[in-house]
């Protein structure tokens, strides 16, 4: 392995023995393989909020579904590191540390009925009216389709937006909105990052014309009356907002795709809106409503992961 390759691997937790040995050797005579080091041990901890989370093995008791994962990382104090891997020269000037971080996500309660479980066959239409509730284009609950559960959503048709009656009917949109109000009241101390995660299957048989798959995440500050009846165009009006996307052609019925959108969390955000999207190409839809009817979404969560805030220490090039 080249040194990055060493060094990466060893604070990713995937060094071997070996490995761990050899990188010990090259920081006892290698000044710039040190320098090297304490770069890459400073962004591995700035980096932390974007980490995936991760429950050692060791840890493996200590959580139950739905319940706070906590990501305990280690410290990446060179002095500290040195100890790990042999590194015990006096001359080595490792007087560098980084606090110790811990990041907590914590599955929110306030995303209703996730998996579909509880849906009566169509889902109302249009825009959601409460917190809670699934509604938008046409849609409803399938059977003997469930990624979790016995149940998932199903996209069936298109519909043109209520604000926008004239524009292309390419895409089966659903919503929900969710109150924020229970998380900011309990306070933060840290960053906040608001996940959104879905799975999505094209059980098409044969290969057809792609369909793209899609996350959408919006949080507002106010009252989501207002953006009723004028959405999409009230989504300018959003604190912040995050994406994500997948895209299937068919022909492999039982893949599900996974499909991820986060927004950093602002402290004066009330509300969320959680879209989720089955689209096909404006030229396949042409002036006609998009049907789909094989396409699903499935265990659809909303995590808050926060972590404390890190200090910088200023370079100079």
């Amino acid at each position: 392995m080249k040194p990055d390759e060493l060094i990466q691997c060893f604070l990713d937790g995937q060094a071997s023995p070996e490995v761990a040995h050899t990188l010990s050797e090259l920081l006892k005579t290698d000044a710039s393989a040190r320098a090297r080091y304490l770069d890459f041990a400073e962004l591995h901890a700035a980096l932390l909020a974007d980490e995936t989370l991760r429950t050692p093995a060791s840890l493996a008791g200590e959580g139950t579904p739905g319940s706070p994962l906590w990501l305990r990382w280690r410290s990446v104090a060179a002095a500290a590191v040195g100890v790990a891997i042999g590194v015990f020269s006096a001359s080595l000037a490792f007087a560098f540390g980084v606090p110790r971080a811990e990041v907590t996500a914590v599955r929110l309660p306030a995303l209703s009925d996730g998996s579909f479980e509880k849906q009566q066959s169509a889902l109302p239409r249009g825009f959601p009216s409460a917190y809670g509730l699934w509604s938008g284009d046409e849609a409803d609950a399938a059977s003997a389709k469930g990624r979790h559960g016995a149940q998932s959503l199903r996209f069936v048709r298109a519909a043109a937006d209520p604000a926008s009656p004239n524009s292309p009917a390419y895409s089966c949109d659903v919503y929900q909105l969710v109150d924020l109000h229970a998380i900011q009241a309990e306070g933060r101390n840290g960053e906040a990052t608001l996940e959104m995660s879905a799975h999505f299957l094209d059980a098409r048989a044969t290969q057809g014309a792609p369909v793209s798959f899609t996350c959408r995440l919006y949080v507002f500050s106010g009252l989501p009356e207002s953006l009723r009846e004028e959405w999409p165009l009230t989504r300018k009006e959003a604190l912040a907002s995050g994406s994500g996307a997948a895209q299937s052609a068919g022909g492999a019925p039982q893949t599900w795709h996974t499909v991820t959108a986060k927004v950093l969390l602002p402290a004066q955000a009330d509300f969320a809106v959680v879209q989720l999207v089955a689209s096909k190409s404006q030229a396949a839809g042409g002036s006609v409503p998009a049907e789909f009817g094989e396409q699903f979404a499935d265990d659809v969560r909303l995590t808050l992961k926060t972590q404390p805030t890190l200090p910088v220490r200023p370079t100079q090039r």
